[in-house]
């Protein structure tokens, strides 16, 4: 195939599932060598990403009816070549839903999760004792000089609360890719991905945002981190931007800008990962993720799993 063209390899196995003798190991073939180096963005059809790629690329393996030994091989080729392809796309590829894709990953925990709209488990809900990510100074404003006698949410047991697989997947199927992530650490990187990131020492606060970011701020501050969101966005210098809060902060004064653009509650409690692991207790609160940038339909076909995508009506 070194002397072949992506398109004329692409050509072929989209059209060899009709030929007697063309068969998934040829296929699988194909779409590896596509997939090794990125030669499907040599294609002319001019792919915007790796996502729309295996969309348009399903008839070749849904005409040759692969089972689920088969299935699961074409998924893991395809994670393996292109880490950034979503489960979503993969899905479409094969013609299968996407919780049967994570399955087929591995991702029994995250399959699990997939289901947004899914009720509350009982076994899943904290106590007010169990470590929460939010703290009770976002819930009123110092200088309105009120602080409740007592917290309704407690306080925050720290900062390190990471992103889950599953939501980072979502971010990057609506942006392509994160350039910075200026609230993290290394160790939660390695599931963001992001091409920058700034930590704690680094001050994501003094710094300069730019491109597609991804935020979950430290939760002992969130209003600092999201007004400087807000101001980088509207200033041009961030091109897109998801964010992630809780959705307690929503009767802030800091939170009413964010009202302009649109907004995923999610229908569940997260799981988020921390230090030691994977978080086993749902927290008490819900969480809002917010899209800012051009791709509003993008982001509610994507985010609409994980909850109830909302745009204010005026």
């Amino acid at each position: 195939m070194s002397n072949e063209s992506p398109d004329t390899i692409h050509g072929r196995m989209k059209e060899g599932a009709h030929i007697a003798g063309y068969g998934l190991t040829r296929a699988m073939d194909n779409l590896k060598w596509l997939l090794e180096g990125s030669r499907y963005e040599e294609l002319s059809a001019g792919y915007g990403s790796v996502n729309d790629f295996l969309r348009d690329t399903e008839q070749a393996f849904r005409l040759l009816k692969i089972d689920p030994a088969e299935r699961k091989q074409i998924a893991t080729l395809v994670k393996e070549l292109q880490p950034e392809a979503s489960q979503r796309a993969i899905a479409d590829m094969v013609g299968v839903s996407e919780k049967t894709v994570a399955k087929d990953l591995g991702y029994d925990r995250q399959a699990a999760s997939l289901d947004a709209k899914e009720r509350v488990k009982e076994s899943e809900t904290a106590s007010l004792d169990a470590p929460q990510p939010w703290t009770v100074d976002d819930t009123y404003d110092p200088a309105a000089g009120y602080k409740p006698k007592s917290p309704i949410i407690p306080q925050s047991t720290g900062n390190e609360w990471w992103t889950p697989t599953e939501y980072i997947e979502s971010v990057r199927s609506v942006m392509q890719h994160i350039d910075l992530d200026p609230a993290s650490c290394a160790k939660a990187n390695v599931v963001v991905r992001a091409a920058t990131f700034y930590s704690e020492e680094d001050d994501g606060l003094a710094q300069s945002w730019s491109g597609k970011v991804f935020m979950n701020p430290p939760y002992s501050m969130n209003k600092p981190f999201a007004e400087k969101m807000i101001a980088e966005y509207e200033a041009g210098n961030v091109e897109e931007a998801i964010v992630l809060l809780g959705a307690h902060a929503i009767e802030t004064k800091w939170f009413a800008n964010y009202w302009d653009y649109v907004l995923c509650f999610t229908g569940h409690r997260i799981k988020f990962n921390t230090p030691s692991g994977p978080a086993v207790a749902g927290n008490i609160a819900g969480s809002v993720f917010i899209y800012l940038g051009s791709n509003q339909q993008g982001f509610a076909k994507e985010f609409e799993k994980h909850g109830y995508v909302v745009k204010r009506w005026s």
